[in-house]
C-alpha cells in the first residue's frame, strides 16, 4: 500500500504539471519552511521537477510549509524577469478571513460557482488550512503576465466580496501554498485540501485536472478588447479628441441587456452586465453604475427595472423600482448625479483599464463618442460637468 508521501508525490507532479501537461518540462519555483514562518527559515529556488522532489524535505511533512509558482519557465535564468519571460498555465486568488473563515470560504464557493455560470470553467477550490480558501483558474493556454494581470481584475471586478480576496497575491512572481499540505502559523496549524462546490473534501488521489474545464483567456477578453496570443500587447481604445464630431454613430441595442455585444459600451459596463446576466448576481456599487450608465445614455426607468427584474436573484420590485427612479431624480431631494468617472470606478474596483481614462475620464463618453445618444442628454451631462469645475472625472456632483 502506498504511503502518504508517494500519493502525495503523485498528486504534486500533477499539481506541478498543470492542465493538460503544459508544464511538464519546465522550470518553477518552490518556497518552503519547516514549522513557522520566520526570517531567515524561509528557502526559495527554481528548478524543474526532480529537482524540487529532491530539495523539498518530506521527513518533516507535518511541520512542512510548502509553496510553488503560479507561473512556469521555459529557462532557470528567467525567474527573475516574470514579468516578460513567465508563462502562466492558472489565476490564483486568496480568500481569507482571520475573524470569519466560514465566510471567506463560502465566498470563494460563490466566485467558482460564478466563474462556472459565466464561462464554464470549473476552479480548483482548496480550504486554506486556516483562515479561508484558494482559487486556482485552469487555463486552456498560457498567457503573459500583462494577459494574466488582466484577467485578474476582469474576473473579480463585479462582485461585493473584493474586500475579502488578497491583493498582494497579484504579482508576477507569487508563489501559492500547496493543497494538501499543513499551513503552520503562530496562531495554530491545519491541514489545507481540495474540496467540490458543495466544500466536500476531495481525496488526494482523485484530483485529475482533465476533471476541471479550464478558462479559455478568449472568452474573457473578448468583453475587454485585449488582443491574447502569447505574450503580445494589449490593445487599448484610442483616444477620440472630439466626442461631439464622431462619424459612423452606432445605435445601441433596444435591450439594454444586449450591451455586453455592443463595441460602443465601455468593457466596464460590458464586464458588469455580463455577470449580471450569466451569475445573477454583482457589487452594490456595480449595480448602482449599471442605473446610472443607463440613464446618461438614453434608457428609460422601465428598462432599467426589467433588467433586474430579469436576472437579479434578490429581486424585489418595490425597492428597485425606489431606487431606480431616485436615480433617474423621480424620488427623494429630485437631484441629478453625474455618471461614474473612471476614476471612481477604479477608486471601487469595478475599472478593467481598458485606457479610455488615458485622455477622457468618464464612462458615458466613451459611449458618446461611439453611438447615438440623445443629444439633451449630452448637452445635459457637459453642462453638469461645466457647474462641477469643468471636468468629467466626477461621480460626487449632483445638480438640481
Amino acid at each position: 500500500m502506498a504511503s502518504f508521501i508517494d500519493v502525495f508525490r503523485e498528486f504534486f507532479r500533477k499539481w506541478w504539471y498543470g492542465y493538460n501537461n503544459v508544464a511538464k518540462d519546465m522550470t518553477r519555483e518552490i518556497g518552503f519552511c519547516v514549522g513557522v514562518m520566520r526570517q531567515g527559515n524561509f528557502a526559495r529556488d527554481a528548478g524543474l521537477l526532480e529537482w524540487a522532489l529532491k530539495t523539498i524535505p518530506f521527513n518533516e511533512f507535518r511541520q512542512l510549509n510548502l509553496f510553488t509558482s503560479i507561473a512556469y519557465y521555459v529557462n532557470i535564468d528567467d525567474v527573475n524577469s516574470a514579468e516578460v519571460k513567465a508563462f502562466y498555465d492558472r489565476v490564483y486568488y486568496d480568500f481569507d478571513s482571520r475573524d470569519s473563515p466560514k465566510l471567506a470560504i463560502d465566498k470563494a464557493l460563490e466566485f467558482a460557482k460564478s466563474l462556472k455560470a459565466r464561462f464554464n470553467v470549473d476552479a480548483v477550490v482548496a480550504f486554506s488550512g486556516l483562515h479561508g480558501a484558494h482559487i486556482t483558474i485552469p487555463l486552456k493556454k498560457p498567457i503573459s503576465w500583462a494577459i494574466y494581470a488582466r484577467l485578474w481584475d476582469i474576473l473579480l471586478a463585479p462582485y461585493d466580496f473584493k474586500d475579502l480576496v488578497d491583493k498582494k497575491v497579484r504579482e508576477p512572481k507569487r508563489i501559492y501554498r500547496v493543497p494538501y499540505t499543513y499551513n503552520v502559523k503562530e496562531d495554530g496549524a491545519g491541514f489545507s485540501y481540495i474540496m467540490d462546490l458543495g466544500g466536500r473534501r476531495i481525496k488526494m488521489e482523485d484530483f485529475d485536472w482533465r476533471n476541471y474545464e479550464p478558462l479559455n483567456p478568449d472568452d474573457v477578453v473578448k468583453i475587454v478588447e485585449v488582443s491574447t496570443p502569447l505574450l503580445d500587447k494589449i490593445v487599448v481604445a484610442k483616444p477620440v479628441p472630439k466626442l461631439s464630431s464622431r462619424k459612423n454613430l452606432v445605435d445601441l441595442p433596444n435591450d439594454p441587456a444586449d450591451l455586453d455585444k455592443c463595441d460602443a459600451v465601455p468593457p466596464c459596463i460590458r464586464n458588469i452586465v455580463d455577470t449580471f446576466k450569466k451569475a445573477g448576481d454583482v457589487d452594490h456599487y456595480a449595480r448602482l453604475v449599471i442605473v446610472w450608465y443607463l440613464k446618461w445614455v438614453g434608457y428609460g426607468i422601465d428598462d432599467v427595472i426589467l433588467i433586474f427584474s430579469r436576472f437579479a436573484k434578490d429581486f424585489n420590485e418595490r425597492i428597485t423600482r425606489y431606487q431606480v427612479e431616485y436615480a433617474f431624480a423621480q424620488r427623494g431631494r429630485k437631484e441629478d448625479w453625474l455618471p461614474p468617472s473612471c476614476k471612481w470606478m477604479k477608486q471601487h474596483n469595478l475599472c478593467v483599464s481598458c485606457g479610455w481614462n488615458q485622455k477622457h475620464s468618464n464612462i458615458v463618453t466613451y459611449t458618446f463618442a461611439r453611438a447615438k445618444v440623445p443629444e439633451e442628454l449630452k448637452q445635459r451631462f457637459f453642462e453638469m460637468v461645466k457647474k462641477s469645475g469643468g471636468s468629467t472625472d466626477c461621480c460626487e456632483v449632483m445638480v438640481k
